[in-house]
C-alpha cells in the first residue's frame, strides 16, 4: 500500500486517541482500515470515471449516426 503522509490534524487526532486510553495498536488498525477504505474508494472513482468517459464517447457516436440517418 502506498505511504500516505498524514496531515497535522490527523496526527493530532491520533495523539488524542492514544492519550484518551486507546492503545497504539488500536489506533494503528483503525488508521490502516481508513486508509484501505480511501484507497478502495479512489480506485472505484477511477473505474467509474473511465466508464463514464467510455459511455460519453459511445453516446456521441450514436448521436452522430442518428443525425446521419435523419439527413438521408
Amino acid at each position: 500500500m502506498e505511504r500516505r503522509w498524514e496531515t497535522r490534524d490527523s496526527k493530532i487526532g491520533v495523539i488524542r486517541e492514544v492519550e484518551s486510553g486507546k492503545t497504539l495498536a488500536q489506533v494503528s488498525r483503525k488508521t490502516y482500515k481508513e486508509n484501505a477504505r480511501i484507497a478502495e474508494l479512489e480506485r472505484l472513482v477511477g473505474q467509474l470515471y473511465a466508464e463514464n468517459e467510455f459511455l460519453k464517447k459511445a453516446l456521441a457516436r450514436l448521436e452522430g449516426k442518428i443525425k446521419e440517418e435523419e439527413v438521408k
